[in-house]
This record gives structure tokens, C-alpha cells and sequence, in this order.
């Protein structure tokens, strides 16, 4: 998105997105190493409706960074099998939980979540 900051003809910073560019930033940055340096991490799948929900799981130091996107207008439920018990939390460490087997996320129309998963 910052590439875009000089383009011709309009004003990032006058764009419904420019008050999120910290939030934006910040998590660029916590995901920066997991995605670069972390390892596929197979034990993990997701599933949706249409298999519409686009997803990717990596594996850096201890636990695994699981990235989903919905693609389409309506929202979305998907399920996620972590492939064992975990603990559940955003990006900012929040707790989510701890799961045993699988779990549902929903994503809005056109949203995008990242989940931490921590083996127990």
C-alpha cells in the first residue's frame, strides 16, 4: 500500500485507510519473520463453504502463524484443524481459548484475520 503513497491523482492520506496504517504497519512487522524465515506447516488445514477462504499456515519459533482471507462479499465461516491441541489468540496476544480439536472463525465479506496457534 505504501507504494502508492505518491501516485498521481489522489492522496493516500486522504483514503478511509489512511487512519488504520498504524494497525497496518504493526502487523506487518509481527508477521514479516514467520512469513520470510517460518516453515510450511502441514498439520494444519482449513476448510469453507466452496473452499472459498484462501489460507496459510507457518511455523516460527514455537508457534504457528495461521493467515485467512475471504475473497468474496458475504461472510464466511471456515474451519480450522490445528492438527492437535492449541492455544488460540490474535496477533496482539489476546487469548482466544484453548482447543482441543477443530475451530470456527468467521470472516466478514472481503475480510482478512490472522490467528496464533501454541501447542499444549
Amino acid at each position: 500500500i505504501w507504494y502508492s503513497f505518491r501516485d498521481p491523482g489522489w492522496r493516500l492520506e486522504e483514503t478511509p485507510l489512511w487512519e488504520h496504517f498504524p494497525a497496518i504497519n504493526a502487523e506487518t512487522l509481527e508477521l514479516s519473520l514467520p512469513v520470510m524465515l517460518g516453515e510450511a506447516a502441514p498439520e494444519v488445514t482449513v476448510t469453507s463453504a466452496d473452499e472459498v477462504v484462501h489460507w496459510r499456515a507457518w511455523r516460527y519459533q514455537g508457534r504457528t502463524y495461521l493467515l485467512l482471507a475471504n475473497p468474496i462479499e458475504e461472510p464466511v465461516t471456515a474451519t480450522v484443524d490445528p492438527g492437535g491441541p492449541c492455544g488460540v489468540s490474535d496477533l496482539q496476544g489476546e487469548g482466544l481459548g484453548t482447543i482441543d480439536n477443530t475451530f470456527e472463525v468467521d470472516l466478514p465479506g472481503y475480510g482478512a484475520m490472522t490467528r496464533v496457534l501454541t501447542a499444549r
